[in-house]
């Protein structure tokens, strides 16, 4: 049987059942055409491209926000079905613009975004920025602080405050602006200190981090398989994962199942906690689970405060799950997972000694007993089964105060078997052909087409930039068959060397897999430099950010060369420069690769004696010394004319709140 297109999936699993037979929720799709091209500046949001959307975030008015990777782009569709572009150019990428109207500023990868009380637009560069940058309600774009290592996400909690994640650690700077500081994290890699000062734990690869009303923040600890939170007095603890890699554990406490590949996180009004594009959800209680309306496995969701769920699948799709029906103070929430269905009975009014006991229509049942919820006087109990066949089934919920009946739900479930393919891609640096640490995940930093074929047939193509969890529905002994399309230039497959897996897909007893695409170096030393700056120039400072990178996979090493402006001398500058002669400064850089971070070298010039005047003009030429092989030498240079501007704007003024 072969798989269902991805967007016809989505539709298909956010079915939901309720006491009055069954009532679905809606899916629908509010960008995109169905290519590939780069998001337009401004049209129909259903009559364009949209790249490849990595993030997506939803603001206060409900206008949807999502980031094309691939094209460097951010773009918004309004309430109105009408596509915007809020910054990025798909023929420059870069992190410029800064102090001006967005519209008019380049950006590299974004990788997070996330909205203020007020407004405000926060987003992360990962590519080769590493930076966090901030679109004002004025729709002009600031940076508000430079890394030194991979920044993946963004987070603005509703005090104003900002967090991200910035290497092993969690970075914080406080609501009015100032100086990051470090949260969380020793910066050393690995698990330790829980039940401790969360500065003195040691994290492995935070990927993304998340806050709550109550002001507890939450870390995507990615190597470690766990989501770890930090309370409001500092302290950490493990919330979910038992650091094993997979998706066993559904229907149990979260810490106590296995977790992996989680990229973002976002929470919903009632306080579930989303976790993608593993398609898991925490409740408040701590039961992990796999929500239908995550099916599709997206590579992020946001969440609207009317519930409704917004995810980048292959459109942008928007998915309003139905309303339940209640008796009394009781709700049914009946959702599809590949193998059976999840049952949660919710109530308004909880006591002690209530139960539900569940008859599945396959001649098994079980008793599960309601639990004190999070809020208030509210109760709750949820529960998974798993059928051995295909078919329509009638559930029967009964609930019980002690030994008396009080209540009941009869509902029908249909059963369509279904597994989840894990489909990740890596560098096979020590060439075992094994997935290891050794050389990283190709896909983290540069995404991987596969086509997707089912029996034989071409039914998909997705790209696994980050990881993608597949879910393909069918019968025992299907063939399913993913073949690179395309991947990262200087890179070649070589696990398998076609670039073509096969599976044979055996539905039950086999529900989860990981299938792992290796890649390596070419043969030949290809590669190529590239150099990206963002700058700014004042009155009595001029600031300079440096981005050297090799695009290609064989690590090189090239010279740094920045002549800077006579108007300036140098003042100071991290990494420390190599040699400084006169108004010229060098930087040697090694191991350039595009499997390692780019060299990033970050300058603060100053002005010998008077200020300069707005208006003057200062001049920087920077360039990386070519070196043998370089294909082409042509963007190894970059000349910069900077318009001097004074360092504060007289005409500004601002309330809080």
């Amino acid at each position: 049987m072969k798989k269902i297109s991805l967007l016809f999936l989505l539709l298909a699993c956010t079915t939901l059942w309720s006491i009055s037979g069954y009532a679905q929720g809606v899916t629908t799709n509010i960008g995109g055409d169905g290519t590939y091209n780069a998001p337009a500046t401004t049209g129909p949001a259903l009559s364009t491209g949209i790249g490849s959307p990595f993030n997506i975030a939803v603001d206060h008015k409900g206008n949807v926000y999502f980031s094309d990777y691939t094209h460097h782009i951010i773009s918004k569709i309004d309430t109105f079905g009408n596509i915007h572009r809020v910054i990025g150019d798909t023929a420059v990428a870069g992190g410029d613009g800064d102090g001006g109207p967005a519209t008019a500023a380049h950006v590299w990868g974004v990788e997070g975004m996330s909205f203020d009380a007020a407004g405000n637009m926060y987003f992360a560069e990962n590519a080769f920025g590493n930076s966090i940058r901030v679109i004002d309600t004025f729709g002009i774009v600031n940076t508000i602080h430079y890394g030194s290592s991979t920044i993946s996400s963004v987070f603005s909690d509703s005090a104003g405050n900002v967090y991200f994640p910035e290497g092993n650690q969690v970075m914080k700077i406080p609501a009015g602006g100032g100086s990051a500081v470090v949260i969380a994290g020793t910066g050393s890699a690995g698990f330790s200190g829980d039940g401790g000062l969360a500065t003195a734990a040691q994290l492995d690869f935070v990927w993304d981090v998340a806050v709550d009303h109550s002001g507890n923040v939450y870390i995507a600890d990615g190597s470690n398989n766990r989501i770890r939170k930090i309370n409001t007095a500092g302290i950490i603890t493990t919330l979910a994962g038992n650091g094993t890699y997979g998706s066993a554990g559904d229907g149990g406490l979260a810490i106590n199942a296995e977790l992996g590949g989680i990229l973002n996180m976002d929470f919903d009004a009632a306080g579930n906690l989303y976790l993608s594009p593993i398609s898991r959800m925490i409740s408040p209680a701590g039961i992990i689970s796999s929500p239908s309306v995550l099916a599709p496995g997206p590579i992020d969701v946001a969440i609207d405060a009317a519930g409704n769920f917004y995810m980048p699948a292959g459109y942008i799709v928007k998915s309003t799950p139905a309303a339940t029906a209640a008796a009394g103070p009781y709700t049914l929430h009946l959702a599809t997972t590949c193998g059976g269905p999840q049952v949660t009975i919710a109530t308004s009014s909880y006591s002690a000694g209530y139960s539900v006991r569940t008859d599945y229509g396959d001649g098994s049942t079980d008793t599960t007993t309601i639990v004190a919820g999070s809020f208030g006087t509210s109760g709750y109990m949820v529960n998974t089964h798993a059928y051995s066949a295909a078919g329509s089934y009638t559930i029967k919920n009964v609930i019980y105060n002690g030994a008396s009946a009080v209540d009941s739900f009869t509902s029908t479930y249909m059963h369509l078997p279904c597994g989840v393919i894990h489909l990740q891609s890596y560098i096979d640096a020590n060439s075992n052909c094994t997935y290891d640490v050794t050389g990283g995940d190709i896909a983290s930093y540069s995404p991987v087409t596969v086509e997707v074929d089912s029996n034989g047939t071409a039914i998909d193509t997705v790209s696994i930039t980050g990881g993608l969890y597949y879910t393909a529905y069918g019968t025992a002994g299907d063939v399913y068959t993913f073949r690179v399309l395309s991947h990262a230039a200087g890179v070649v497959p070589t696990c398998p060397s076609s670039g073509i897996i096969s599976d044979t897909f055996t539905i039950y007893g086999d529900n989860s897999r990981t299938l792992n695409i290796g890649f390596n170096c070419s043969s030949a030393t290809r590669f190529d430099l590239a150099i990206n700056t963002a700058h700014r120039a004042g009155r009595h400072t001029q600031s300079i950010t440096v981005v050297g990178q090799n695009n290609y996979c064989t690590p090189t090493a090239g010279t740094l060369t920045v002549n800077f402006s006579p108007k300036y001398n140098f003042s100071s500058a991290s990494p420390t420069p190599t040699s400084v002669t006169g108004h010229t400064a060098t930087w040697n850089l090694t191991g350039l690769s595009s499997t390692a971070s780019p060299a990033t070298v970050h300058i603060t010039l100053e002005v010998p004696s008077t200020w300069l005047t707005p208006g003057d003009t200062a001049h920087t030429s920077c360039f990386i010394t070519p070196v043998s092989g370089d294909l082409d030498t042509s963007n190894n240079t970059v000349y910069i004319i900077d318009t001097v501007r004074s360092s504060y704007d007289p005409n500004y003024m601002a309330v809080t709140p």
